[in-house]
């Protein structure tokens, strides 16, 4: 007999195609946080009904509650000119009062209103509606950070992948003068495209204003020191906030947000906040190392510690995300290397000294036949390809459906159950086995989705290419494949039949595997795409 599954987070029944089994509810709650300041609960709030707000709001087709909390709540809505979803966000009608607070609520307003940028959540429109402030905003359809990470660990690629993405919202935030200051999982949303957005800037302390008042006729002059939180509160979140948040919250600058992003960085990686005593990642699960230095770095107590930019951020996990994580057997071999190197410095002269104390003893020895020098050598094994691999990828039209794993050089059969699933659904699941390649015939084109970062070897035959030439192709990212866009962190490229082939490219997979691919011929019967691939292995692998 079976259970009507449930939301984990509020318990309500879950609809059958919830996204990650969350609830709307919980979903959007979460991604448009109502209230972040530490000092004391709010004060209690009811929302207007549906019926009561549509009154307020004619231009705007109100279409349920998604959340709501002390500090406000948030509505689903259609604006009827446009036939567009948006979301409405109000504030409790008793928060606005005073002329103070409808200054610091327009000043936020244009603050969010600045930021126009991909990974941002957009503000279409703020205002004050039959004496309800409010904010009009883009409408995410997807899920937040939270609800993923209490859904199930990350692994480090999906980690990586998120990341940069932040960086630059926040990045772009910056420049323009604002300060997020309670970046934590709720607030960044992942859309069904696997796109982040970073939502509810309307906590942030405006660094710079520039005198928009004047430029738009007014000669009101705005002071460079005006924030948008009321003075000495401490705005965010305890658990993500920068040491000098708390202790001095009228002095934090941008790198407060870097620190945050530490800490989430920190959790999508271990599954945990970091302890009072930070221990490096790599202490609690197996990741590259090398992530230890980039989080321990964002997370460090004094700010000038700190990194200075969320783009250096950025550039050092794309710069992990894009190369091999050095293998332990490589540095047992450097390592060899060397101390056989010191043991070579050290004997010679214990040599020499002997060859002095024997040459009187040799005097009148018939060395007879002289030998050649036998000369004792260290051989540094390098890097070559390890077997070539041929393999057909059928279309997922066929079932059942086949799909790639490169790294194993492995096909990898989809059980039935699992195709009958949603999408999500189904590409989560291949993700989770690390599934590189998958493809879909058309009439006269293929679309071939992959988790590989591609580059082209145009020019270069099979038999010339190397891998020093496969990482720098990597490093260049150049790829003439057509993009059709980007489905749950995997990448859609479109080839036509009548492709000049072979094609050949360097890739790297999710894992850090290095090889070159080449798409051969496509085939009638059955109907699939040729491909030939071979990684990059250690001499040692090899043999």
């Amino acid at each position: 007999m079976g259970t009507t599954p449930l939301c984990p987070s509020c318990g309500k029944p879950l609809a059958a195609n919830a996204p990650k089994g969350l609830c709307q509810e919980c979903l959007l709650k979460a991604g448009f946080p109502t209230g972040t300041e530490t000092g004391g609960k709010a004060p209690p709030f009811n929302p207007p009904t549906v019926a009561e707000l549509a009154g307020k709001f004619p231009q705007l087709e109100i279409i349920e509650l998604i959340g709501s909390g002390g500090m406000g709540a948030v509505y689903k809505a259609r604006q009827k000119e446009l036939d567009r979803i948006v979301a409405l966000k109000i504030l409790p009608p008793g928060i606005g009062h005073d002329a103070a607070f409808a200054d610091r609520f327009a000043r936020e307003a244009r603050a969010l209103a600045r930021l126009n940028h991909p990974n941002i959540i957009t503000l279409y429109e703020f205002g004050r509606a039959d004496g309800l402030f409010f904010f009009l905003m883009e409408f995410v359809d997807g899920v937040n950070l939270r609800q993923l990470l209490n859904a199930r660990q990350l692994s480090a690629r999906e980690a990586l992948a998120i990341v940069p993405q932040i960086c630059d919202a926040l990045q772009y935030a910056h420049d323009q003068g604002i300060v997020h200051r309670d970046i934590k999982p709720e607030n960044i949303l992942l859309d069904r495209k696997g796109r982040v957005k970073v939502a509810d800037f309307g906590l942030a302390r405006l660094m710079v204003l520039e005198a928009e008042e004047s430029a738009q006729g007014s000669s009101e002059e705005i002071s460079a020191s005006a924030t948008l939180t009321e003075a000495g509160k401490v705005m965010g979140t305890p658990d993500y906030m920068a040491p000098e948040q708390a202790e001095k919250p009228t002095e934090v600058d941008h790198r407060a947000d870097i620190y945050s992003l530490g800490v989430v960085l920190y959790q999508m990686l271990t599954g945990e906040l970091p302890g009072r005593r930070i221990e490096p990642p790599s202490k609690k699960v197996h990741l590259d190392v090398r992530l230890d230095e980039v989080v321990l770095r964002a997370l460090e107590r004094e700010p000038n510690r700190r990194y200075q930019q969320a783009s250096q951020v950025k550039t050092d996990v794309e710069t992990i995300a894009q190369t091999p994580a050095p293998r332990k057997s490589e540095a047992w071999k450097v390592a060899a290397v060397i101390a056989a190197g010191v043991f070579v410095l050290l004997a010679i002269p214990f040599g020499l000294v002997l060859l002095y104390l024997l040459i009187p003893s040799m005097k009148g020895i018939n060395p007879g036949k002289a030998r050649p020098a036998t000369v004792a050598t260290v051989a540094v094994e390098g890097m070559l390809f390890g077997p070539e691999i041929e393999r057909v990828l059928y279309s997922a039209t066929a079932r059942p459906i086949r799909v790639l794993d490169l790294d194993r050089g492995e096909e990898i059969e989809v059980p039935a159950a699992r195709e009958k699933g949603t999408e999500e659904e189904f590409f989560f699941w291949i993700s989770e086995r690390g599934v590189d390649l998958m493809g879909q015939s058309h009439r006269t084109a293929w679309t071939l989705t992959t988790s590989l970062k591609l580059a082209s070897l145009e020019g270069t035959s099979w038999a010339d290419i190397t891998p020093e030439k496969l990482r720098e192709a990597v490093m260049s990212g150049t790829n003439t494949l057509a993009h059709e866009g980007t489905v749950f962190g995997y990448d859609q490229y479109h080839i036509k039949t009548n492709t000049a082939l072979p094609m050949s490219f360097a890739f790297q997979t999710r894992q850090g595997g290095l090889g070159v691919l080449q798409i051969v011929a496509f085939t009638r019967e059955p109907g699939g795409v040729k491909l030939r691939f071979k990684l990059v292995q250690a001499v040692s692998e090899i043999r």
